[in-house]
């Protein structure tokens, strides 16, 4: 029993020998996906930071132009019942 464990650590051993080569390839693309990520990471957090201040500046046009067009509904509401009263 005692040579049959030595048997298969040898041959767990020889594997571990045999997978070290794909287990440190694996490593190093892990890294660089790693490197990938932060970097698209870094660029996204830079366009997210463009889109909020563009978002800002939709929005406080957006709230402008909202006056504009309850201002002239306003006065188009104002101006409609004179014009209908002139044409009658």
């Amino acid at each position: 029993m005692l040579k049959e464990a030595e048997i298969e650590i040898e041959k767990m051993g020889k594997k571990l020998e045999e997978d070290q080569p794909i287990l440190e390839k694996t490593q190093i693309q892990v890294e660089e996906k790693k490197k990938d990520i932060a970097a698209k990471t870094i660029v996204a957090e830079e366009e997210k930071t463009v889109v909020s201040a563009e978002e800002k500046v939709a929005s406080k046009k957006e709230a402008e132009v909202k006056a504009i067009k309850d201002n002239a509904d306003e006065k188009l509401g104002m101006a409609l019942p004179a014009l209908d009263a002139a044409i009658k």
